[in-house]
């Protein structure tokens, strides 16, 4: 069955609300109208079976309020988009923050970026995410890293991703590889954090000669982290892995020896 618009839901939610709200509203004026002409008649005392009736009323209007807002709620969830309540935008003040808190639970992470590298060395959030990867490939479980990221690294960086290929195969067995391509300029940046959590950057020059995060999208819905998973395992095995700081250095030297 074809999905509605959204005009053809709202119609149908005012059509579902308006006609019966508007019926309680005039019964209850009428009913209110007419307990006033009984109580007159009864010299300003309501009769108990008028106020037994009142009471019926009430409780079978609020019955009808919230069968009706029920069946609101069921028509905008058959046209509401399918785990968009599991996106949300994030500040980019905020991006760094939740994925040092991410690494620090996860056991396999993935990433195509280059981590805010332009201003890491002048931006403690954006360093608190270095260290929190650097905390985690010093602890326990096992985790399997991967990332892809450019040539071009900035010192601070390149030393970073050092350090994480020291670890390879040390205490429980991290498994940190990474690969390298020459351009990133077009690439939308993201992060996978096991199967549960992705983020989805958006870089930009934030002044000449600057790049950093200007948008994100924090992702907790499992359809479109498993697409996100493919995307990037897809990219991986076209990729030639480094697995050794030494293979990283050398790639790295004659990548910047071509350009």
């Amino acid at each position: 069955m074809p999905k509605r618009s959204d005009a053809e839901a709202k119609g149908q939610v005012r059509s579902i609300a308006g006609g019966d709200l508007i019926l309680a509203l005039v019964s209850a004026g009428l009913g209110v109208i007419f307990a006033t002409w009984l109580s007159r008649q009864h010299n300003g005392v309501a009769p108990s079976w008028l106020l037994f009736a009142v009471l019926c009323v009430i409780v079978a209007l609020i019955a009808l309020l919230v069968t009706k807002m029920n069946e609101v709620k069921r028509v905008l969830d058959r046209v509401a988009p399918k785990g968009l309540s599991k996106v949300r935008t994030i500040t980019a003040s905020e991006i760094s923050k939740i994925a040092a808190d991410l690494v620090a639970d996860s056991r396999t992470i993935r990433v195509i970026g280059t981590a805010r590298q332009d201003i890491v060395a002048t931006d403690e959030v954006a360093m608190n995410y270095l260290r929190a990867t650097e905390r985690r490939v010093k602890a326990q479980p096992k985790l399997y890293y991967r990332r892809i990221t450019s040539t071009d690294l900035q010192p601070r960086f390149h030393a970073h991703l050092e350090g994480l290929l020291k670890t390879n195969g040390s205490g429980p067995g991290h498994d940190i590889q990474i690969a390298l391509v020459g351009d990133l300029e077009c690439s939308i940046s993201y992060q996978i954090f096991d199967d549960t959590h992705a983020m989805i950057i958006v870089d930009a020059p934030t002044v000449p000669g600057v790049r950093d995060n200007i948008l994100a999208f924090l992702i907790e819905e499992g359809s479109m982290v498993a697409a996100l998973i493919a995307h990037f395992d897809n990219a991986w095995i076209r990729r030639i892995p480094l697995k050794t700081v030494e293979a990283f250095r050398a790639a790295s030297s004659a990548s910047n020896t071509v350009s």
